[in-house]
C-alpha cells in the first residue's frame, strides 16, 4: 500500500520541505509504502518507516549525523545501517536539538543511541562525543513500553522481560521536578537515572518542556512544574478510554466523552495561547469517538475511528493546515483522511492512504 505523508507549519530550517517558508495548508512531503513513526525537536523531524530512519531540517547539533548544518527533504540516514549492520531501527524519538534510535537485531543485544546536542545532559552519556552513542539502559532484560521527549528531558517506561515489575527512566533537566522531586536540587542528570519502580502496571508517558506525566493503571503521576496549572488534571474513571498528551505549558486529554485542557495549550476557549488556565477547562463533548489524540506545542489534532482529522489550537506558523494563522480554540473538520498523526513543536504530520488527499 502507499501511503503520503503530508505536512504543515513551521519551516524555519526546512523541517517539512525544501520551500523557505512556513506552510500553513498540509502539502506532499515523501511517498511510502509502509506506515510510519515520526519524531520531531525544535527544528528537525525524524521519520520511521520499514527499518529505515530519515531525516529533515536543522543539523547545527549533529542531530542528524549528516555532513550539512540543514537537510532540505526527508533523506534516508544511511550512515545507521553503516555503523550497525547487525541492527534495524525499530523506534526513534526526538528532544530539542538531539535525536535517538532504538536498534534491535536477532541474537544482538538492543542499543538505545543518541546523536546531536549534550546540553542540559540530553544525551544520556556522560562527556558525549560528536558521534551515535549507545545510552546505558537495561535493554538485556527490559523491553520498552513508552518513550517521550520534550525541550530538555527525556523519560522511558521499561518493563523486565520476566516480571511484572516496571521502571521509569529518565535523563536531562531535571531542576523544575520534571525527572521528580527527588532531583529538583540538580540542574540536569547527563545518564539515566531510575525514577520510579513499580509492579502497577505502567502505560505511557508524555512529556511537556518542564512537566511530565504517566499513565499508569491506576492514575496519573504528575511531575514536575505547574506554573501554568499544567498538572491540574482531575482523575478520569478506569472504564474510560484515556488519551492525554502535554504541550510545552498544559495539557490536553480526552476522557472517551470529551476533550480537555489545562494550562497553555492554545485550545482553551476563549483564550489567548499565553493565557495560563488553571483549572480545566471544555474544549468540546460534540466530537465523534477519538482513535488518536496528537498533542504539539501549543496545537492539538485528532483521529476519530473512521481517520476524519480535526485541528485546533495555537496557529501563528499555519501548524493547523487551515491556510490561515489565526488560532482555533473548537476543533475544526479538516477536509483530510489519516491513518496517523503527529504533531511537533509548530510543526503538523499526517499520513494518508487516500491518493486524492494530495496537496
Amino acid at each position: 500500500m502507499t501511503y503520503r505523508l503530508l505536512n504543515a507549519g513551521s519551516n524555519s530550517n526546512h523541517q517539512l520541505n525544501e520551500c523557505d517558508e512556513d506552510i500553513s495548508s498540509f502539502k506532499f512531503a515523501r511517498e511510502f509504502n509502509n506506515g510510519v513513526e515520526i519524531a520531531t525537536g525544535g527544528n528537525h523531524t525524524l521519520v520511521l518507516s520499514n527499518t529505515h530512519v530519515y531525516g529533515a531540517g536543522s543539523n547545527s547539533s549533529n542531530q542528524l549525523g549528516l555532513g550539512t548544518d540543514t537537510v532540505h527533504t526527508l533523506t534516508r540516514l544511511d550512515w545507521l545501517s553503516q555503523l550497525y549492520p547487525l541492527h534495524t531501527p525499530t523506534r526513534i524519538l526526538a528532544s530539542w536539538d538531539t535525536s535517538f534510535v532504538l536498534l534491535e537485531g536477532f541474537n544482538q543485544s538492543p542499543l538505545f543511541i543518541s546523536i546531536g546536542s549534550a546540553e542540559f545532559g540530553a544525551r544520556g552519556v556522560a562527556n558525549a562525543s560528536a558521534t551515535p552513542t549507545p545510552i546505558s539502559l537495561p535493554l538485556q532484560d527490559h523491553h520498552i513500553v513508552h518513550l517521550s521527549a520534550s525541550f530538555r528531558h527525556i523519560v522511558a517506561i521499561l518493563k523486565h522481560n520476566n516480571n511484572e515489575t516496571f521502571s521509569v527512566i529518565g535523563w536531562g533537566a531535571s531542576r523544575k521536578g520534571q525527572l521528580s522531586d527527588a532531583y529538583k536540587a540538580v540542574p540536569f542528570l547527563a545518564t539515566p537515572h531510575t525514577l520510579l519502580t513499580t509492579s502497577t502496571p505502567l502505560i505511557r508517558v508524555s512529556t511537556g518542556r518542564e512537566h511530565t506525566i504517566i499513565h499508569s493503571a491506576d492514575d496519573l503521576i504528575c511531575w514536575g512544574s505547574n506554573a501554568h496549572g499544567q498538572l491540574n488534571i482531575p482523575s478520569v474513571p478506569k472504564h474510560r478510554t484515556l488519551l492525554y498528551g502535554c504541550t510545552w505549558r498544559g495539557t490536553v486529554w480526552y476522557d472517551g466523552e470529551a476533550l480537555w485542557s489545562v494550562g497553555r495549550t492554545g485550545a482553551s476557549p476563549n483564550a489567548t495561547s499565553s493565557d495560563d488556565i488553571r483549572t480545566p477547562q471544555l474544549i468540546s463533548d460534540s466530537l465523534p469517538p477519538i482513535q488518536q489524540l496528537a498533542v504539539g506545542s501549543e496545537h492539538t489534532l485528532l483521529r476519530t475511528a473512521d481517520n476524519t482529522v480535526y485541528v485546533c489550537g495555537w496557529n501563528e506558523h499555519g501548524n493547523l493546515g487551515l491556510g490561515h494563522t489565526r488560532d482555533m480554540h473548537t476543533p475544526i473538520r479538516i477536509p483530510l483522511t489519516a491513518t496517523h498523526i503527529h504533531a511537533g513543536n509548530a510543526t503538523s504530520f499526517i499520513l494518508t492512504d487516500n491518493v486524492t488527499d494530495d496537496t
